[in-house]
């Protein structure tokens, strides 16, 4: 049986969260969907669906986001690995890059990152709903081609053997509270100690850059 107890109890749990039931009712909706599962045999579909998925259940989630240049700031992106800080990057950009541009390459530079490391799977969190369904091939690209096309490519790869692979998802409040981080955190350069200048990141992760 390739679902286990605990995720069939935390299906039920999630599915039923939105209705009003009793102790009775859902021990006897949990009853019956742990003896449909075993009962009945996966399909081809249903394993090809399950190996493919598995891997991203245990994905390192990376959250990003990028600022353009202000008054009393320089332009930037903050790379943040929730499950490895000593990989977190602050990296300052063009002060000519526009709000847009500062987004685009943070997802991008954090997909080059996760290169450099080898992680195999990684979901990145944006704050910007347009690079991510760009990223993830719902619109078509009109600005950062180049970018965008390195950022799908990774998006259509395996993971095997460290060949890093990424997914884009938005990031949300219900996103932060999940990992316990706050915005304020997460896109504050000062809690990121790892400073680079965009021409020095582009300098050390030369390889990753021409491989992407």
């Amino acid at each position: 049986m390739l679902v286990s107890y605990a995720l069939l109890r935390n299906l039920v749990r999630v599915s039923s969260s939105s209705v009003k039931s009793t102790p009775e009712s859902f021990d006897a909706a949990f009853k019956w969907l742990l003896e449909t599962a075993s009962s009945s045999s996966p399909s081809d579909k249903d394993i090809r669906i399950f190996e493919q998925e598995r891997p991203w259940a245990m994905a390192t989630p990376v959250i990003v986001h990028g600022e353009p240049e202000r008054l009393d700031r320089r332009a930037n992106c903050v790379i943040r690995w929730v499950e490895h800080p000593e990989r977190n990057l602050n990296i300052e950009l063009d002060p000519r890059d526009n709000s847009y541009t500062v987004q685009v390459k943070a997802v991008y530079y954090a997909v080059i990152n996760a290169m450099f490391h080898r992680a195999s799977h990684v979901l990145i969190y944006s704050p910007n709903d347009v690079v991510v369904k760009v990223a993830n091939g719902v619109f078509k690209a009109k600005k950062e081609i180049e970018m965008f096309d390195a950022i799908r490519r990774r998006a259509v790869k395996s993971g095997i053997n460290g060949d890093t692979c990424v997914r884009l998802r938005l990031l949300n409040n219900d996103i932060l509270q999940s990992v316990q981080k706050k915005v304020e955190d997460d896109t504050n350069r000062k809690s990121v100690p790892a400073w680079f200048t965009e021409k020095n990141f582009r300098k050390r992760y030369f390889n990753e850059i021409a491989r992407a």
